[in-house]
C-alpha cells in the first residue's frame, strides 16, 4: 500500500496515513510533499472503483396476490376503515 491514493475526483489526492484529501494546488504544502514523493519514484495507489449500482426494483411483486402478508395488511386496513367510520359517525351525530 502506497502513502498516497488517487481519488475519483481528479483534483484531489488522498494521503492514506491520516485520510487527508489534498487538493492539486501548487501553493499547498501537502501537495508539494506529494509531488516530491512522486519525484522520488513513488506511485500512488489507484482510485477505488465506484460501487455497483443497486439492482432495479421489480415491476411486480414476486408474492402471489393472496398470502399471509396480504391477510395481515387487509386486517390492518379493515381496522383503520372501521375506526374512521366510527369517528365519522360520531362527528355526524355531534353535528346533528
Amino acid at each position: 500500500m502506497a502513502e498516497y491514493q488517487l481519488t475519483t475526483n481528479e483534483h484531489t489526492i488522498l494521503r492514506v496515513a491520516d485520510n487527508a484529501h489534498i487538493p492539486d494546488d501548487p501553493a499547498n504544502r501537502d501537495y508539494q510533499e506529494y509531488l516530491a514523493w512522486l519525484d522520488d519514484g513513488n506511485v500512488p495507489d489507484p482510485a477505488p472503483l465506484p460501487p455497483e449500482p443497486p439492482p432495479p426494483a421489480p415491476l411486480e411483486l414476486d408474492a402471489p396476490p393472496e398470502g399471509p402478508m396480504d391477510a395481515a395488511t387487509k386486517g390492518y386496513v379493515d381496522s383503520e376503515v372501521a375506526a374512521m367510520s366510527a369517528r365519522l359517525s360520531a362527528l355526524e351525530a355531534r353535528l346533528g
